[in-house]
């Protein structure tokens, strides 16, 4: 660990009668990139808010071992960033580093007004008042629409309503339309043989789109773990949910579109295949997010 005993000087530009300098630990925090030297301990010798930060990250390194080391911290503490990492890479020697992930406010808008917090006025929102109003699930899946570093608009009308604006409804309403097509197979006896499920024959644009998604879905899962981004997951589910219901729409209006074709055993077959795809897939990235993928509305 880097420290520095120095004299404390007044600050720039704000010499006042009767400062005197006193010696001081600082930590070089400079020597990694940090703006200015940290101090340890305040003017009545008790330790600093960042002599506990450095007490805290101590026992990550070396106590209980983490190789990976996290840490969240509002948007206003970004100035926070590079003494913290001089802590890890102080106490370890350069040989680790840490994660810092900044999480911005919530704007919680009801009746299109925005409510403003005040304990003192008693208008003071909880996570289980929250909850209590809409459900967890749309809580969950409404707090991962922007990166964290963002400011997130929460909206109780949209999140109440039973269409496209509420995001959570829009993906579990495609779950429930894909969990209805593989029962009506089910009911009509439809063979759906791996030997016939030739998803080539798929002739529109967005079944060819909704096949490159759903490959696509392990790099989601890659990127996700090693940006620690969960945001990414509800962006790739609102744009494959929002092309199953195109697609579901085709079919409504044009025979050819109709997941179950009763003359043409090939392509109802690569349909099948397709739906129960979307359905998976569907349900893992809501599984992950701790979001129930209901299967009746």
């Amino acid at each position: 660990m880097e420290y520095a005993d120095i004299i404390r000087t007044p600050p720039q530009g704000k010499v006042r009668d009767g400062w005197k300098p006193t010696e001081n630990l600082l930590f070089k925090s400079t020597e990694f990139g940090d703006d200015e030297d940290r101090a340890l301990k305040k003017s009545d010798g008790g330790w600093t808010y960042f002599a506990s930060d450095i007490a805290y990250h101590y026992n990550k390194v070396f106590r209980r071992e983490f190789d990976a080391l996290y840490m969240c911290l509002g948007e206003d503490h970004k100035g926070y960033e590079a003494r913290l990492r001089g802590i890890v890479k102080a106490l370890s020697n350069n040989t680790k580093d840490i994660n810092i992930k900044f999480y911005n406010i919530v704007n919680f808008i009801d009746d299109g007004t925005v409510v403003k917090m005040s304990k003192r006025n008693d208008t003071f929102l909880s996570v289980k008042d929250v909850v209590g109003k809409l459900g967890a699930d749309a809580v969950r899946f409404s707090m991962l629409l922007r990166n964290s570093d963002v400011v997130l608009n929460f909206d109780f009308e949209k999140l109440s309503q039973n269409n496209k604006d509420n995001p959570v409804f829009y993906v579990q309403y495609a779950h429930v339309r894909a969990c209805s097509v593989l029962k009506k197979v089910m009911n009509l006896d439809v063979i759906t043989d791996k030997n016939h499920c030739h998803v080539d024959f798929l002739p529109s644009k967005v079944e060819k789109e909704i096949m490159k998604d759903l490959l696509y879905w392990p790099v989601i899962i890659r990127s996700v773990a090693t940006s620690c981004e969960p945001h990414k997951i509800v962006f790739f589910l609102q744009e494959l949910s929002s092309k199953f219901h195109q697609l579901w729409q085709m079919g409504a209006g044009n025979e050819g579109y109709k997941f179950i074709v009763d003359d043409d055993l090939i392509l109802t077959s690569a349909r099948i295949t397709l739906v129960r795809a979307i359905k998976n897939v569907i349900a893992s990235a809501l599984k992950i997010l701790n979001v129930e993928a209901v299967t009746h509305m």
